[in-house]
C-alpha cells in the first residue's frame, strides 16, 4: 500500500474574495506534502479568480483552476472538482472555510491504518462575532466501524461530522458513482454523507477536531434566509435530499435495518417536511390533498421508532389527528 498517496484537494468557491486567501493559506500550509489543489471557480463576479491564481501560483504545490462558463451551483462545482482529480483520497474544502495544518495528515494515517472507504474527525464551529469557538469531537469508542454502523449513528444523531472534516477514497467515490446533487442549495452535503455511508465498507475516525467550519454574514445558509421566500425554497431543497436519502438508502443498504430505517423513519420525516413546506407555503388545498390514505399509513410506520426518534412519530399523529392544528402552527 503507498504510505505517501496524493491527495486531491477540491475547494468550490464563488464570489469568495474576502474569505478566499484564507482558505488557501490554511491549504497550502497543510504539513502533508503530496497533494493537488482543485480550486473551481463557479463563474465568480467578483477578484475571487485572481486572488487565488496569486495565491497557488506562488505556493509550491500542484493545483489547477477550472472556471465554469456559468454558475453552476456548489454541487457542481464539487463534482466537476472530483472529475478534475487524480489523488488516491479526495478531501472537499469550501471556500470560506479553515482547517489544521494537520487535517491531511491525520486523517490520512487513520484511513491507511484501517483501509478506509472514509476517514472522519471532529470539527471547531468559528464564529465571525465575540461568540467562543465551538468544539465538536468525535465522540465513540471505536476507531472503526462499517458504513452500516456509522450510518445507524448518524441517522439517530450520535455523531454529526461535517462532511467536510473528512477523505474520501477516490476509487470508492468513482465505483459506486457517488456525487452531489446539482441544483440542490442545501441538504446536498447531508445528502453526500448518508449515501458515501451506506455505500462504505469501513470507515475510521479520529477524535481530533481538524476541520474549522466559519460562520459569517455572507454564507450561504444566513444569506438564503435574508427573505421568506428564500427560507421556503432552502427547506425545500433539504426536503427533497431528505426524500433521496430515504430512497437511496431504501435500495442500496447492505442490511435489512438500514432498508427498514430507511422506509419507516427517513421517508416518514421527509413527508412531514412535505407537509410543513405547504402550511408553510398557506396552501392548505395541497396540505389536505397530501392526506391520502397512502401517506398517513407512511407516517404512522414512524412509531416503529418511537423511543428512538419520539418527535417524528409524534409530528406524524398531529399531522393525521389534528391537522389544522399543525397546519396552523406550522404556518406562523
Amino acid at each position: 500500500m503507498n504510505q505517501n498517496p496524493l491527495v486531491s484537494v477540491v475547494i468550490p468557491t464563488y464570489n469568495n474574495a474576502s474569505k478566499i486567501a484564507f482558505t488557501l493559506e490554511a491549504v497550502i500550509a497543510q504539513d502533508y506534502a503530496n497533494l493537488e489543489i482543485i480550486l473551481v471557480n463557479d463563474c465568480s463576479s467578483d477578484n475571487t479568480l485572481e486572488i487565488s491564481r496569486e495565491l497557488l501560483s506562488r505556493s509550491n504545490r500542484k493545483f489547477k483552476i477550472i472556471t465554469h462558463e456559468k454558475n453552476s451551483g456548489v454541487s457542481v462545482a464539487r463534482n466537476t472538482g472530483l472529475a478534475n482529480s487524480t489523488g488516491e483520497y479526495i478531501w472537499f474544502c469550501d471556500g470560506d472555510d479553515l482547517s489544521e495544518r494537520n487535517l491531511v495528515s491525520k486523517l490520512l494515517s487513520s484511513a491507511l491504518k484501517y483501509d478506509s472507504d472514509i476517514a472522519f474527525g471532529g470539527c471547531i464551529n468559528r464564529y465571525d462575532n465575540a461568540t467562543p469557538d465551538e468544539t465538536l469531537p468525535v465522540k465513540i469508542p471505536a476507531q472503526v466501524m462499517t458504513g452500516e454502523e456509522a450510518l445507524y449513528l448518524r441517522v439517530f444523531k450520535k455523531i454529526s461530522p461535517h462532511f467536510c472534516s473528512a477523505l474520501y477514497k477516490r476509487e470508492f467515490l468513482v465505483k459506486n458513482n457517488l456525487r452531489f446533487e446539482p441544483g440542490c442549495s442545501a441538504g446536498q452535503d447531508v445528502e453526500f454523507q448518508m449515501k458515501t455511508f451506506c455505500r462504505a465498507a469501513r470507515i475510521s475516525c479520529i477524535p481530533d477536531c481538524v476541520y474549522i467550519y466559519v460562520h459569517h454574514s455572507g454564507m450561504g445558509q444566513v444569506r438564503d434566509r435574508n427573505t421568506p421566500e428564500k427560507t421556503l425554497r432552502r427547506y425545500t431543497h433539504n426536503t427533497q435530499a431528505h426524500f433521496r436519502v430515504a430512497e437511496y438508502l431504501a435500495q442500496h443498504a447492505q442490511s435489512r435495518r438500514i432498508s427498514n430505517i430507511a422506509k419507516n423513519l427517513l421517508l416518514p420525516e421527509a413527508l412531514i417536511r412535505r407537509f410543513t413546506i405547504f402550511a408553510r407555503a398557506d396552501d392548505w388545498e395541497n396540505f389536505a390533498s397530501l392526506r391520502s390514505h397512502e401517506n398517513l399509513g407512511i407516517l404512522l410506520r414512524s412509531g416503529k421508532y418511537l423511543l428512538k426518534k419520539p418527535e417524528v412519530f409524534l409530528k406524524a399523529l398531529a399531522i393525521i389527528c389534528c391537522p389544522k392544528i399543525y397546519y396552523k402552527l406550522r404556518r406562523n
